[in-house]
């Protein structure tokens, strides 16, 4: 489409910060629940119930999620050396949700950088397949720093890491 490499702004920089630090929380929650969990595990006699397998194979899941997030945190070094952003419109290929205790409602890009995004279920229903929407980027790690749809802001401040 569209793309273009601008100057990261000083409000850039405090929005992939606060992302960073949102991150970090969920970093350090999640290290404190396997330890709980761990902990616990200690004092039991039985290690490997149904309990503790389901909860060890969702941890590992975790795990992964928690590995991909340290590694997105180490690239945003390199956005803060270099403070270059994308500056990109990309266009609607397919739109989903999922069903689930609460619906995750999702984007879908003609892109390998940021090929899907998820929306609250208003923006869901105001975008169709076909339209485009204009995103800023950080060049190194994706933290989006604006995503909109003909003008209007379409963040997903639930979803803002």
């Amino acid at each position: 489409m569209n793309r273009t490499e601008t100057r990261i702004t000083d409000k850039d920089i405090q929005t992939i910060k606060r992302k960073v630090k949102k991150t970090k929380v969920f970093i350090f929650i999640f290290l404190s629940f396997i330890a709980l969990w761990s902990w616990g595990l200690s004092d039991s006699d039985t290690l490997f119930s149904i309990f503790n397998t389901f909860v060890f194979v969702i941890i590992l899941i975790a795990l992964v999620v928690l590995v991909l997030s340290l590694k997105r945190l180490q690239v945003t070094r390199n956005d803060l050396a270099a403070q270059i952003k994308i500056v990109n419109t990309f266009k609607v290929i397919d739109k989903y949700y999922t069903l689930k205790k609460s619906s995750n409602y999702f984007i879908v890009f003609d892109s390998k950088d940021i090929p899907k995004y998820q929306v609250t279920k208003k923006t869901y229903s105001l975008i169709n397949i076909d339209d485009f929407i204009e995103i800023e980027y950080s060049k190194f790690a994706f933290w989006i720093l604006k995503i909109e749809h003909n003008g209007n802001d379409i963040e997903n401040k639930q979803n803002a890491q």
